[in-house]
């Protein structure tokens, strides 16, 4: 199954990215912090840049992403 996990550094996104790659479905990720290949970058401020990228087509979005500034929200 192909999943992509937005917010997958965060304390729940990244050992549920971890955990899903080991048995076996290939993961997406997405990250504010993208500083590799397999990363991509999304700021949930600036949603556009992350549609620019042309995400990949999966079966499963997981949403882990959070704005956490009182003032952003």
């Amino acid at each position: 199954m192909k999943i992509l996990i937005f917010g997958s550094d965060g304390r729940i996104g990244k050992p549920l990215g971890e955990y899903l790659a080991r048995i076996g479905h290939t993961v997406f990720k997405t990250s504010r912090r993208a500083k590799d290949r397999e990363t991509f970058y999304l700021d949930l401020l600036d949603v556009d840049s992350f549609l620019q990228t042309n995400p990949p087509e999966v079966d499963v979005v997981v949403f882990c992403a959070a704005i956490t500034k009182f003032e952003d929200c």
